[in-house]
Order: C-alpha cells, then structure tokens, then sequence
C-alpha cells in the first residue's frame, strides 16, 4: 500500500514480484528482481533493498504488449517473519 510521496518503508520487508512476459521467448526469471528491486530503491519505497528478507518471483501469462510486473511488499518486524508475509501476499488477479 505504497503512495508517492509517504515516508520510505524503514523495517525489513517481503518482496513479491509477479512477472508476465510480453511473448513466448524464453527469458531467466532470475534476471529481473534486480532490476525491480533497484528500481524501488530509486523510487524511494525503502532506503536500500538490503532490507528485503524474502523475495518470490512468480512467472505468469502472457501479457501484450509489453509485458508486465506487479510488486507487492509487506513489512516484516524480524528476519523470522519474512516468510510469514511472504505467505500472506496475495497474487494480483488476473490480467
């Protein structure tokens, strides 16, 4: 529940990204949490991405054009919770 212009997110926090690709070519899921992940950064949802705990990619349908990712990001109190609100988000519906 991100808004522009509120405070960054200080704590550790799960990271989901639901990847939908543009086509059919094959593509290394792992290539695009960086990406995201810094582009978060910039954005300023957190002070550094060091503060992510667990992370999950998800690859999903075919979206044209373009493609498409969905972020979804929960605040976690320790470490040890992180997989408890990696659990808790939910997939986006579908596209």
């Amino acid at each position: 529940d991100y808004d522009a212009g509120t405070v960054a997110v200080r704590q550790r926090v799960a990271v989901r990204l639901d990847v939908f690709p543009p086509d059919r070519r094959k593509r290394d899921i792992d290539n695009v949490p960086k990406a995201i992940l810094d582009a978060l950064t910039h954005a300023a949802l957190w002070d550094d991405d060091e503060q992510v705990d667990a992370l999950l990619v998800v690859r999903r349908e075919i979206v044209r054009p373009g493609g498409r990712v969905v972020a979804a990001v929960a605040r976690c109190e320790h470490a040890q919770e992180a997989a408890a609100a990696l659990a808790a988000l939910r997939p986006p519906a579908p596209i």
